[in-house]
């Protein structure tokens, strides 16, 4: 059995009208039968070509230029290579991104598109009724990944459900992994999926723990959270060399701040711009279920929770707080920005090595303080 997102098979690169190239910004793996047929291919374009790809210990790239982009596009951003040899001939890489792929035993399990893409951000949001997972193929020996696919379908329907607070669904669906996947579960012998009745009770229980804090505490409460994370990730990603990172973070002037002013001023910000339609925020419903959906298929049993605390939740986080920073400062390309975002969450180590440990260090993230934002952003 086989999953793929609804429209992996529809998706469609929009070329030159991306103002977010996939083919700059990071290094460009080549494999090894395209590497060996540019070398072996002759003619004026094959020199240029062999000046720029190359080969260390085994693993085959081309040469990016100073400014991080690819060689081979043209004045209107279009690739070289596609139109002198053919799509047969780009590397795998350029011939899938953004699709990405899980394949076990020589199968492929989860095909899934990358956030990173502006195009893939654009489908998600022009797309028509809830986004859904299409099954494929007869039934395998997977028994983690087909419960994992399960469980990816009951938490997509539970984040676009409009009748349930966005925030308590997604409280909800991390409650849901950690006690699925939880050892005791696994000690016990398989892990099940929740029904309706499990469903219904644990939304009433975070409802419960809402209703529980007076709506000052609440929001204290998660803006220690939702500000420590804007915070550590804008601060760790000013340090790198990461291309138009300033393009994604704050204003200059506001590294300059206080702690606890920069905290009001991203708050402030927040408040203000927070509002959207009922179609955008049915929208964001579809990007946030298809972004737990691609983090949780390439997880494996030992580490789904650290995946969903760090990468799932802090994304969230960042891509509700960081566009009304934007707005604040003229910055209106909201699907090429959320690209960048996608891209240094994606496809960059930096989050990895010291975004996530920075952030784990200062607040010690669980479940529960996770949902307390959620409550607020939602």
């Amino acid at each position: 059995m086989s999953y793929k997102l609804d429209f992996f098979d529809s998706f469609v690169c929009s070329g030159s009208a991306c103002q977010n190239t996939c083919c700059s910004g990071w290094d460009i793996a080549l494999d090894k039968e395209t590497y060996d047929f540019y070398e072996a291919s002759h003619g004026a374009f094959s020199k240029y070509v062999k000046k720029n790809i190359g080969q260390t210990d085994g693993n085959y790239f081309i040469k990016m230029t100073e400014k991080k982009e690819c060689p081979f596009l043209d004045e209107m951003g279009l690739c070289k290579i596609y139109q002198e040899y053919g799509p047969e001939h780009m590397g795998n890489t350029c011939k899938l991104f953004p699709r990405t792929c899980l394949n076990i035993e020589g199968k492929t399990v989860f095909s899934m598109l990358n956030h990173s893409c502006e195009e893939v951000l654009k489908r998600i949001f022009e797309h028509e009724g809830p986004l859904y997972l299409v099954e494929e193929g007869e039934k395998e020996t997977l028994p983690f990944e087909e419960k994992m696919a399960e469980f990816m379908s009951v938490s997509m329907d539970i984040l676009q459900e409009e009748s349930i607070p966005l925030g308590i669904g997604l409280g909800v669906v991390l409650y849901l992994y950690m006690d699925a996947f939880s050892e005791e579960k696994k000690k016990a012998g398989g892990i099940e999926i929740p029904n309706e009745g499990t469903i219904s009770s644990l939304l009433q229980e975070f409802e419960l723990v809402k209703n529980s804090m007076s709506k000052e505490d609440l929001e204290n409460s998660a803006w220690e959270v939702i500000s420590s994370v804007v915070d550590t990730f804008c601060h760790i990603i000013r340090q790198t060399n990461l291309r138009v990172k300033n393009r994604i973070l704050w204003n200059e002037a506001v590294y300059g701040l206080s702690d606890a002013k920069r905290k009001r001023y991203v708050r402030l910000l927040w408040e203000k711009n927070k509002n959207c339609s009922d179609q955008q925020f049915s929208a964001k419903r579809k990007l946030y279920a298809s972004y737990l959906a691609k983090c949780l298929y390439l997880c494996n049993e030992a580490d789904f929770l650290q995946v969903l605390l760090s990468s799932a939740c802090n994304y969230i986080i960042l891509s509700e707080v960081l566009p009304c920073i934007w707005k604040e400062d003229g910055k209106d390309d909201y699907f090429p920005l959320m690209a960048e975002l996608g891209r240094i969450f994606e496809h960059t180590k930096v989050m990895e090595k010291h975004v996530y440990p920075a952030i784990e260090e200062s607040i010690h993230p669980d479940v529960l303080t996770y949902a307390l934002a959620f409550m607020v952003l939602f």
